[in-house]
């Protein structure tokens, strides 16, 4: 009997002995995961029902995130412009389930006013309508295009 528990004894020493050298050498030590976290310029949230879930990422300096349905196809996206005029700009775009856009929440002018713009199956803007994107005041406007891109001012400047 003593002898059994020799051996029990011996074994069980060796198999802790040999998970714990395990784990030093297999798991990366702290400081090296927060390196890597920092230095990471793209994250994807998925599951086993959406593949592409949501990406969240920074390019040139610029973070933007894009939300996808299961089948594939972006529904939401926002994020900052990184154009001129509109650097650092926010925005928020929605599409349809074509994953076509249909409407931009955005701020846009030299105001940095907010705009709603809303898109056709053709990807003509149709209405859009936020503050005055130049003057001081910043009124109020609703412009509607018809189907040939010419502008009808409902109210205000746009």
């Amino acid at each position: 009997m003593r002898k059994k528990f020799a051996k029990f004894t011996i074994i069980a020493v060796f198999a802790m002995l040999g998970g714990a050298v395990s784990n030093m050498i297999l798991v990366a030590s702290a400081p090296v995961l927060a390196e890597g976290l920092k230095k990471s310029s793209y994250l994807l949230l998925f599951d086993d029902y959406n593949k592409k879930g949501i990406e969240a990422y920074v390019y040139n300096g610029y973070p933007a995130q894009n939300f996808y349905a299961k089948d594939g196809k972006i529904r939401l996206q926002q994020g900052l412009y990184n154009a001129p005029g509109e650097d650092g700009l926010p925005m928020i775009a929605m599409s349809d389930n074509n994953g076509d856009l249909k409407m931009l929440l955005r701020l846009a002018g030299k105001n940095e006013s907010p705009v709603i713009i809303m898109k056709d199956n053709q990807h003509r803007d149709r209405l859009v309508f936020g503050l005055d994107l130049n003057s001081p005041a910043q009124d109020p406007f609703m412009a509607a295009i018809d189907a040939s891109g010419r502008k009808n001012l409902v109210f205000g400047n746009y």
